[in-house]
């Protein structure tokens, strides 16, 4: 994973991360949180745990039901992989 040599030779900033799709409707939420899943668990998978760092950015907030979801998914997901 390039991330992974980056990191190792101190070239990769402090911080790193994934800006989702905003979830204002049920096809961009739906689409952000494969998104998610699929990013954070093969981050996982390669570097054999979420490495410091990491930052999720949840972009166009319209409604504080979204935040909520977006922390269910956030959770379900730490759950899953045993953050």
């Amino acid at each position: 994973m390039p991330l992974d040599g980056a990191r190792e030779d101190e070239n990769a900033p402090p911080w790193f991360g994934l800006r989702v799709k905003s979830f204002d409707d049920d096809a961009l939420r739906a689409r952000s949180r494969r998104t998610i899943e699929r990013f954070v668990s093969t981050l996982v998978d390669a570097a054999d745990g979420l490495p410091d760092g990491f930052v999720a950015t949840f972009p166009k907030v319209t409604d504080p039901a979204q935040v909520a979801s977006f922390a269910e998914t956030l959770s379900g997901l730490e759950s899953s992989l045993g953050l």
